[in-house]
């Protein structure tokens, strides 16, 4: 994830959900409150690559996906609606084709 560098409050799921297509600008999003997101550093940048790398290969010749960045991520813990751009994910689902992959079940299979 890049810095939080912004925070507001009481925000509802549809508004974030329709502000967020409507800025360049990425947004974490923690039941209402929403975390505006900047840049990284190199240092993050070069191990995050090298990261993506391994996983990557890893992955070829399985059914697993490796997503890089800007991939926004659903889920719902313990009843709180949650969306996260993390730096890395990877996906053995294989209809996780969507804009927004939605992660059900965080057992086994989630990285």
């Amino acid at each position: 994830m890049g810095c939080s560098v912004s925070l507001q409050e009481g925000v509802s799921l549809q508004d974030y959900l329709t502000e967020e297509q409507q800025t360049e600008i990425r947004h974490e999003y923690i039941n209402g409150t929403t975390h505006a997101l900047g840049g990284a550093s190199a240092a993050h940048n070069l191990i995050a690559g090298n990261v993506f790398a391994v996983l990557h290969a890893a992955a070829r010749n399985s059914s697993c996906q490796v997503f890089m960045a800007d991939m926004k991520v659903y889920l719902k813990i313990a009843g709180e609606d949650v969306f996260y751009y993390p730096d890395l994910l990877v996906s053995c689902n294989p209809e996780d084709n969507e804009k927004i992959l939605t992660v059900t079940d965080l057992g086994e299979g989630v990285i």
